[in-house]
């Protein structure tokens, strides 16, 4: 193995704590296990707990083996696995063993990775979970993944990482010093926002979805700083809070995170996986409750600690670019040439397009061409068959506007950001992973068989050898928000190639009041013999279920003769590409599903269907006829079939225009 390019500095000291960039928190040997094979994990840290105190022994070359004080023993990937995902263990410490070797990947600002000797991946926080007891594993090192970042903490030799309080640049801001509140929600207080004392600390409180309070922050230094809240909360869903800062006269949100129920004056610190950057001087910030729920959290303090110099201009950006007397914030036409007269958005005569079809009013024949229509260059429609490509689609609406408009006169399509993702990482301000299992099949949903790499969300089947009854390894994901009609949802994915469901789907989360929507149960090579149509088929389905009693409707479509001909995947199978999959929930009655940007069947119920709904995918499956039969075990081996993922999604309300 070859020796690290670049690496951090470790002191003369014997010991020292090792933190977490993107919780706070410390590597710790989970519960002081002394023995051999115990697993780490992070937990906060602690100055004098042996369980966090670290020695880095230097083995030449630049690598080091990590030596836990508690044990004496060593940190190391179990049987110098080299897959993503290996566990991380301790055993004896042993000499010219690679799998206990760690080289420090300078990050600047002191912090770093730590890359293994012989599998030459990195420590990493296994789905960039931030509480107390998430274990760590390998995974390949990746840029932006703060996750895999670490720092010396309480290095008694090291003056500057002495104790991370210490650390340049910590602004501390109690809850109550807000400058300005605002919201919408009517709960009967005079004001918004409430201050409050508990414990003898000041705090905020009744604080409703859509509140917010403004704070007038002193940066003496600029730089890249990590927030962390002192929140409490009793709501157990839909409780999340969010901070914007005031940038060239417009907000920018920097931090969503969703709140852990504790209590309503039980509070903990909840640290964001982003930074924030804040220029030198007097900054506007605002805390925002992003959650869904009526009810949303207290807040006690928070502060904001220095990581780093900042990674974009120091100075903020210009506020009028072309000149034209309309701020950035608020120019619709940002481009406006010299000297042009300006409407009160910053559009010149030439520059203003009514219709939207992307051809000036000045030269446009058909100025009233409907959204989503192509037009030629004098703005009339095209009336010559285009080819359908859902991949060409406007990302910013549902993909069906692209090809046919079918959106009502007088409405038009508003996203829901927190129910829409492009999976650049794994977002727990939007996701959870609720893992309740089927009953009658081999099934075992469990965190480790989900997370996101490479663009995608990802769901793992993978075989346990060892269990006659749970063998099927496998995961479900939810969104930690709800949604009712009238709604759009559309997911890109591609389903695994086993005898098994891959499903996107709707639920309220209640299986005796429930009202779900099966967008897709695709399993694409059946093995019972009995379901030759499979390999086409969404399985498309509602269910509403109350007292007892069950309402069900198939929509089922087969993309070999539902899709036009225009369409680029027509008779695709399900396995050879990923394929748009979408459902347009209208009103209390009526499901229309979409396929590759087309209106496929649609479903309509008898019994009103309107309790609010989580977006859920997962993989599973079971020995019966209408499932198509178990996977074999040795499918479950085989990494190139058992993975289903999800490009991304994405979800809007229509709303008035």
């Amino acid at each position: 193995m070859s020796a690290p390019l670049s690496a951090a500095t470790v002191s003369d000291a014997e010991y020292r704590n090792v933190e977490v960039r993107h919780s706070g928190k410390c590597i710790d040997l989970s519960a002081g296990n002394t023995a051999n094979f115990a697993p780490f994990a992070q937990w906060t840290c602690g100055e004098n707990n042996a369980n966090q105190r670290l020695a880095f022994v230097n083995q030449g070359n630049g690598f080091y083996s990590i030596k836990t004080k508690a044990s004496s023993k060593c940190l190391e990937v179990k049987n110098g696995d080299v897959s993503n995902g290996a566990d991380i263990q301790q055993l004896d410490c042993q000499v010219n063993d690679e799998k206990q070797y760690w080289s420090l990947l300078d990050m600047n600002n002191g912090w770093f990775k730590l890359k293994n000797q012989q599998t030459e991946k990195c420590l990493d926080v296994a789905g960039a979970y931030t509480e107390n007891g998430d274990e760590f594993h390998q995974w390949a090192c990746l840029a932006d993944h703060p996750n895999q970042e670490f720092r010396f903490i309480y290095d008694v030799d090291n003056g500057d990482n002495a104790n991370p309080e210490d650390v340049v640049g910590t602004i501390n801001i109690e809850a109550e010093d807000f400058v300005s509140q605002g919201g919408t929600f009517d709960d009967n207080q005079q004001t918004p926002v409430s201050k409050y004392t508990v414990a003898g600390q000041g705090a905020i409180n009744y604080i409703n979805s859509g509140d917010f309070v403004d704070y007038d922050v002193n940066v003496d230094k600029a730089g890249m700083y990590l927030v962390s809240f002192n929140v409490a909360t009793a709501i157990t869903e839909n409780s999340s809070i969010e901070l914007l800062v005031m940038e060239g006269g417009a907000w920018r949100s920097y931090v969503q995170a969703q709140v852990p129920a504790n209590g309503w004056d039980n509070f903990s610190p909840l640290t964001a996986n982003t930074e924030v950057a804040l220029p030198a001087g007097v900054q506007q910030v605002r805390i925002h409750a992003l959650g869904t729920n009526d009810w949303q959290w207290n807040l006690e303090s928070f502060k904001l600690v220095w990581q780093g110099e900042l990674t974009g201009p120091t100075e903020p950006p210009l506020l009028d670019d072309d000149g034209d007397g309309v701020l950035n914030a608020n120019d619709l036409c940002p481009n406006t040439g010299l000297s042009e007269a300006v409407d009160q958005n910053g559009c010149s005569p030439s520059q203003l397009d009514d219709d939207n079809d992307g051809v000036n009013n000045a030269i446009d024949l058909c100025p009233n061409t409907p959204p989503g229509t192509s037009v030629d260059n004098s703005g009339c429609e095209v009336s010559s068959p285009n080819v359908i490509d859902v991949n060409t689609a406007d990302a910013t609406l549902p993909s069906f506007v692209s090809f046919n408009n079918t959106t009502p006169q007088g409405k038009r399509w508003e996203k829901v950001d927190n129910l829409s993702d492009e999976f650049e990482f794994w977002n727990g301000a939007k996701w959870l992973k609720t893992n309740w299992n089927y009953g009658n099949t081999p099934v075992n949903m469990l965190n480790k068989n989900s997370g996101v790499a490479d663009g995608n969300l990802w769901i793992q089947a993978t075989l346990n050898a060892d269990s006659p009854n749970q063998w099927f390894e496998s995961s479900r994901v939810r969104s930690v928000a709800k949604i009712k009609f009238p709604m759009y949802t559309e997911s890109r994915i591609k389903v695994a190639n086993i005898s098994a469901y891959s499903t996107f789907w709707l639920n309220n989360g209640d299986i005796n009041n429930r009202d779900e929507i099966d967008i897709i149960e695709i399993n694409p090579v059946p093995t019972c013999n009995c379901q030759p149509d499979f390999p086409w088929k969404m399985n498309s389905q509602y269910f509403i279920a109350k007292n007892g009693s069950t309402e069900r409707n198939h929509g089922n479509s087969d993309n070999r003769t539902d899709l036009s001909d225009q369409n680029t995947l027509q008779g695709v199978l399900w396995t050879e590409d990923y394929h748009v999959f979408g459902a347009w929930w209208k009103d209390e009655h009526t499901v229309q599903f979409y396929l590759n940007g087309e209106p496929v069947n649609k479903v309509t119920t008898q019994q009103p269907f309107t309790l609010e709904q989580f977006i859920i995918w997962d993989l599973w499956s079971q020995d019966s006829s209408w499932v198509g039969g178990l996977p074999q075990k040795d499918d479950l081996l085989n990494n190139d079939n058992n993975i289903m993922k999800v490009d991304w999604i994405r979800t809007w309300k229509l709303v008035n225009d």
